[in-house]
């Protein structure tokens, strides 16, 4: 059995390798960094599939720093691939997540990005293991929804993957959940699009 790392020796090779890994475009460096944070995270994972609230602290810190990084110098790789690695470790901060991808205030690639890893946690690999809370799923419909209202009421903005990430994050939620939490989705979704919905199925 693997002998336990502090917190504060995980946090410091996090620290480091950020340091290491700004900046930086090198595709092969860029996927390098992108392993060895995945990697550090994972020594903050318990044998019962849980991390510790200081690494996860530190792994949801990068994360909006680069959500609200004006130099770009933090790059997506960096930033959430343990996110994407260890889904299941994050569903306790999904909100964190899921307002950061409906904040127009950032930037689109870096919102595509939030909503992808809020799709990942809701995957139903890790909601089987971990279950999301109701008011996230709730958030989830009503962000969804509301996004795609506007999407169709003014289609010449939309920006293709985000649409499509948006998409993908209904489409896990939908399929991930439990029976319960899937009647949360359904009180949210508005009364227009739910008319909407009924008058396709008659005709």
């Amino acid at each position: 059995m693997a002998a336990h790392i502090p917190d504060e020796e995980i946090t410091t090779l996090l620290d480091q390798l950020i340091q290491e890994g700004t900046g930086i475009s090198n595709p092969a460096l860029v996927s390098a960094v992108a392993s060895l944070s995945s990697f550090i995270c994972s020594l903050g994972i318990s044998a019962d599939g849980t991390c510790s609230d200081t690494v996860l602290e530190a792994f949801v810190a990068l994360f909006e720093r680069f959500m609200t990084q004006e130099d770009g110098l933090i790059g997506c790789e960096l930033a959430i691939a343990a996110v994407i690695k260890h889904p299941e470790v994050f569903v306790p901060r999904s909100k964190t997540f899921l307002k950061a991808g409906f904040n127009s205030e950032y930037r689109i690639f870096r919102r595509t990005e939030a909503v992808l890893c809020v799709a990942s946690m809701m995957n139903k690999s890790v909601q089987s293991k971990i279950s999301v809370e109701k008011s996230t799923v709730k958030g989830v419909a009503k962000s969804c929804t509301e996004y795609l209202r506007e999407s169709v009421a003014e289609p010449y903005g939309v920006k293709p993957r985000f649409f499509a990430s948006v998409l993908k994050l209904l489409l896990s939620t939908a399929t991930g959940i439990s029976e319960e939490l899937k009647v949360s989705i359904k009180i949210n979704v508005p009364v227009e699009v739910r008319e909407r919905e009924r008058r396709c199925y008659q005709n």
